[in-house]
């Protein structure tokens, strides 16, 4: 079928028409005098063609960032993690369902660490709680070791109270307690974060003797335990 072809009222616009049939194709934008439509700066930041150094940068920052809050103590371990999660491992999310198609095709090699920095930030859920209640515990143990060696020594000192994640108990002391026995325990448990809230991780009793702490892991071993040394 022969094509001719005609100017169109826009200038810029050439339209083939079908013999025989009239009927008429044109570019939309040609058509129309609407301009093209601009892509807002942060939407081709956060969805970019290829991921940038700033990608990069933004993954690397939010994977310490749990890590090195432990410097500033652990009460800003929780809070730290939360930031992190939710900004590097969001947008690693968003990341890998959006763009990892044609990230990985033009910059294999960034895709791959800016993806697994940002997405290795949900890995903190799991991880940032356990170490939360890791050096809570130890530093009981610490200020316990101390206390024990006053009062070992002749001193007096008041029993240490200890971070559970939901308060500062007071460690409960053991009444008339045996030579090696047992002379101090946790009454409440350490306290773990989880998606779901806190729970239950651990409790710790100590010997008057200086011998290493008890962990346990449940009430029912604590009344164990202190059932054994015969309280």
């Amino acid at each position: 079928m022969a094509i001719n072809r005609e100017r169109s009222a826009t200038p810029s616009c050439w339209k083939p028409v079908a013999d025989g049939h009239g009927a008429r194709m044109c570019d939309h934008a040609a058509m129309t005098d609407q301009p093209p439509v601009e892509v807002p700066t942060w939407h081709a930041w956060i969805l970019p063609e290829r991921p940038g150094m700033t990608h990069f940068l933004l993954g690397s920052v939010c994977l310490v960032l749990p890590v090195a809050a432990i410097a500033l103590g652990t009460q800003w371990i929780l809070p730290a993690m939360g930031v992190a999660a939710t900004i590097g491992g969001g947008l690693g999310v968003g990341w890998l369902l959006a763009c990892s198609p044609r990230w990985l095709r033009r910059a294999p090699v960034t895709s791959i660490c800016v993806l697994g920095m940002a997405l290795g930030c949900l890995g903190h859920l799991y991880l940032m709680p356990r170490l939360d209640v890791w050096l809570r515990f130890t530093s009981t143990i610490e200020e316990v070791d101390k206390y024990q060696r006053i009062i070992r020594g002749g001193g007096v000192a008041t029993i240490p109270s200890y971070d559970s994640g939901q308060g500062w108990p007071r460690l409960t002391s053991i009444e008339h307690p045996s030579e090696h026995g047992l002379v101090l325990y946790t009454r409440a448990p350490f306290q773990r974060w989880t998606l779901f809230g806190y729970t239950d991780s651990c409790y710790l009793a100590f010997y008057g003797d200086g011998r290493k702490a008890l962990v346990l892991k449940t009430e029912e071993m604590l009344r164990q335990a202190l059932a054994s040394d015969g309280h």
